[in-house]
């Protein structure tokens, strides 16, 4: 049985982007394009901004204000 990989996709007209959290860290693509790993600016950001993708990561960290892992 594979382990559970948490996962995100956010839908927009014509496009869409899919996140994933892998060994502690958040990856991101775009339109099923090749993965990247999201920097400590990139996760702050959408923290700032209050993002799905913030929210997401939040409900997704075992611990209360444990962030993943930074690249």
């Amino acid at each position: 049985m594979d382990a559970y990989l948490p996962t995100l996709r956010l839908e927009f007209p014509d496009t869409y982007n899919d996140y994933r959290m892998l060994d502690g860290m958040v990856q991101f693509r775009v339109n099923g394009g090749e993965w990247r790993t999201l920097d400590h600016e990139d996760i702050r950001m959408h923290f700032i901004l209050r993002t799905p993708v913030a929210a997401w990561i939040r409900s997704h960290t075992p611990e209360s204000g444990r962030l993943p892992r930074l690249a």
